[in-house]
């Protein structure tokens, strides 16, 4: 899968020369060919594996809808990095990164047989882990000790201070000629 991956990315890389090749651009590409999901997660293994050719930075693009800004990557593969010196053209040198990984993959997987390719670093904030992200995020939910009373600053808010929509209904007891009937206030 992270062969075919890399295959997909130096594909989309080259459709996109005249664009940005961001992480946000690349990964439906990569998707609609693999017709699998890709993640940062396996944007990480890939670097991993070959990490001197494929070269990432922090960038940060703009959302036509809603015109935000936010972070992406910036991907590009630095074929001069692993090529050899008669080795001219960028065609030979995108079938040489592709066969380069494939030799790296394939000796990675017979020194490791367990089958798990690690992660390499990728830039702020793209670099935790999604287990990392579920386990602080448990933490903080949950907290590490159990105690019954909270501190001061998490103490509930008086029921005067809530919207009264929020508040307790209270029942009041009216009299009318049909008898007493009971209502919400």
């Amino acid at each position: 899968m992270l062969g075919e991956f890399f295959d997909r990315l130096v594909s989309s890389i080259l459709l996109l020369r005249g664009s940005n090749p961001t992480f946000s651009n690349i990964k439906p590409k990569i998707e609609s060919f693999t017709n699998r999901r890709f993640t940062y997660s396996h944007l990480a293994q890939l670097k991993f594996i070959l990490p001197e050719a494929i070269e990432m930075k922090k960038t940060v693009t703009q959302n036509e809808l809603t015109f935000c800004m936010k972070p992406d990557i910036h991907i590009t593969l630095n074929t001069a990095a692993i090529m050899k010196p008669n080795q001219l053209s960028s065609e030979s040198g995108h079938m040489y990164l592709k066969k380069m990984f494939r030799s790296r993959l394939l000796d990675y997987f017979k020194t490791h047989p367990e089958g798990d390719v690690p992660e390499e670093t990728l830039p702020e904030p793209f670099n935790k882990s999604r287990k990392a992200c579920v386990s602080e995020e448990a933490n903080s939910t949950f907290g590490l000790e159990r105690s019954t009373v909270l501190p001061a600053i998490q103490q509930p808010v008086p029921v005067s201070h809530l919207s009264k929509s929020f508040r307790k209904k209270k029942k009041v007891e009216v009299k009318t000629d049909k008898g007493p009937q009971r209502h919400l206030q």
